[in-house]
């Protein structure tokens, strides 16, 4: 019986250890268990790093660049534009407006965000950075304006003006005015100095023509005289062996003006083609 007492009273010693012992047990548990738990915390700074790291990289992606000169033709509203190389000697009168202020902080044709408050300028030709001198003829005022977008592309305007130009040229109460400009030069070098649109095989010392188009009906073409004549150059009509009527402007004097009022034609006259050789 004692042999029984004893190994029952070792059994239940080895099996219900003291509640101190226990105790120290369970903290050391934990204590080991907390330095086997990998920290939660520890990689966060330098994952946060990584996601600045690649938000940055993606801005950067996404971001048009800034487009050289932006000579390429393009078509809007079913009228293609052929954009210079140059703007050498480049003259134009006509209707200036001015952007609209929701406009501000948009993309421009050039890849540049449109400010409203800079001195910039929207025109449908002329190559981008090209400087302008813009004078308001109702009233003697100039700005200067450097070319970062495409337009305007309403018939009756020849350039769109940022809010602050137009405030300098102070026309912003009527919402449009009529201007002179002209081109005194460019930020970058563009290369080629002047773009053949058509082939020409005239001496570059000889006068041009530029013919519109020839119709069949007279009234069409005294309509685009009309039109010619309102961008300030001179046409006239003249009837060919055929019994067509035959719409050309000219004479024009020298090459590069030539190429000018051609590439400002075309968009009205698909059909424009540069001639040589006298009336």
């Amino acid at each position: 019986m004692t042999f029984q007492w004893q190994n029952h009273f070792l059994r239940e010693t080895n099996s219900a250890p003291s509640s101190a012992h226990s105790t120290g047990s369970v903290a050391q548990q934990k204590c080991r268990a907390q330095r086997r738990r990998p920290r939660r915390y520890a990689a966060r700074p330098l994952a946060l790093f990584l996601i600045l790291l690649l938000f940055t990289l993606s801005a950067c992606a996404t971001q048009a660049p800034r487009k050289k000169g932006g000579t390429a033709s393009y078509t809007v509203m079913g009228r293609t534009y052929y954009p210079l190389t140059s703007a050498d000697g480049f003259t134009q009168t006509g209707i200036a407006s001015y952007y609209a202020d929701d406009f501000h902080g948009k993309r421009t044709s050039s890849g540049e965000r449109f400010n409203t408050n800079s001195m910039t300028c929207a025109h449908t030709i002329l190559p981008f950075d090209t400087k302008l001198k813009v004078t308001n003829l109702q009233n003697g005022l100039s700005v200067q304006v450097r070319v970062n977008d495409r337009g305007p592309f309403s018939k009756n305007r020849i350039i769109d003006l940022s809010r602050s130009a137009a405030e300098k040229l102070e026309f912003i109460n009527q919402g449009t005015a009529r201007v002179h400009i002209e081109a005194i030069g460019s930020e970058e070098d563009l290369g080629e100095k002047n773009t053949v649109l058509q082939p020409v095989t005239e001496a570059t010392n000889s006068v041009s023509f530029i013919q519109v188009g020839a119709f069949s009906d007279k009234n069409n073409a005294k309509r685009s005289v009309a039109a010619i004549t309102k961008l300030g150059y001179r046409a006239y009509m003249e009837r060919t062996a055929r019994g067509l009527y035959s719409v050309r402007v000219g004479p024009i004097k020298d090459i590069a003006s030539a190429h000018i009022a051609l590439a400002l034609l075309k968009p009205l006259f698909n059909d424009a083609v540069l001639l040589s050789g006298a009336r």
